[in-house]
């Protein structure tokens, strides 16, 4: 059974990415901080060999190839919000994998035990979710496509997960959960991820 992995990703570019950083590290240190998330993220599933990067924007695929590794696909993201854009790639993959789960470029802390975890609980479910500690999720996944699943969730807010988790109670969905994880949003986040790095903080990288 074909198994894929979806990672939405921005291309690095200093004031378009990791916006939330920039009044504290400026907009060369949050995309520096940014870059170094994706490396992270990059190094810890290496080893998965069926991945597509789905970036934005439509001009943004020669900045992030030198961040993945060259085996994995590229894809332009399409859609006007997360939501249209997180269906639009479900759709694609699904044509040609029979698991299919995505994550984000900002949660550095997915290990490819999480991912196989992802797809193991598909076995048995429809749905799987991954938890953020800011009441989104870091992983959503499904063997079949579900386009209602992405309709009419407060993209961006703190009930991403419960509204989600909700609507496929609605649709009698069997949905598995994994480990909460935290997406490094916050300049405290990003301040505790470089402390179990081991590395200096990106406030003093500019």
């Amino acid at each position: 059974m074909s198994e894929r992995l979806i990672i939405f990703a921005k291309a690095p570019r200093p004031g378009e990415v990791k916006t939330r950083l920039i009044p504290e590290l400026g907009k060369e240190g949050a995309c520096a901080a940014y870059i170094k998330l994706v490396e992270r993220l990059a190094s810890n599933l290496k080893a998965i060999p069926k991945v597509t990067v789905f970036y934005s924007p439509v001009n943004g695929e020669p900045d992030l190839r030198t961040l993945f590794p060259a085996a994995w696909r590229f894809q332009s993201q399409s859609g006007a919000d997360l939501g249209e854009r997180l269906a639009h790639a479900f759709e694609v993959a699904l044509e040609g994998a029979a698991k299919v789960v995505a994550i984000g470029s900002d949660c550095p802390y997915v290990t490819e035990p999480d991912i196989q975890s992802a797809f193991d609980s598909l076995e048995k479910n429809d749905l799987v979710v991954g938890p953020a500690t800011d009441g989104g999720y870091w992983l959503i996944g499904m063997k079949q496509f579900c386009r209602a699943l992405f309709e009419e969730i407060s993209w961006g807010s703190s009930k991403v997960f419960e509204e989600t988790t909700k609507k496929a109670q609605t649709l009698k969905l069997r949905a598995a959960t994994l480990r909460k994880l935290s997406d490094i949003d916050a300049v405290s986040e990003w301040e505790e991820f470089c402390r179990l790095e081991g590395t200096a903080s990106s406030a003093r990288l500019e």
